[in-house]
């Protein structure tokens, strides 16, 4: 996942910001998923999305801690 993020650093720097938040840049390229570092770090704007592809309990218990039960 860092080379996507990586990979998102250097288009801004090309191009400019695209004025949508990581979370969106990140939906765009087709990196949204558990492994994502938006969502890892409790950032994710669209959290609820993934309770779907949550298998474990302690994938559920870390998406509590992270989202605080949302």
């Amino acid at each position: 996942m860092m080379n996507l993020k990586k990979e998102i650093l250097k288009e801004e720097e090309i191009y400019g910001s695209l004025f949508a938040s990581d979370c969106h840049k990140v939906g765009i390229i087709g990196g949204c998923g558990l492994e994502c570092w938006i969502y890892q770090e409790g950032n994710c704007e669209y959290h609820k999305e993934q309770l779907d592809i949550l298998k474990t309990e302690s994938g559920i218990t870390n998406h509590n801690i992270l989202y605080n039960g949302d």
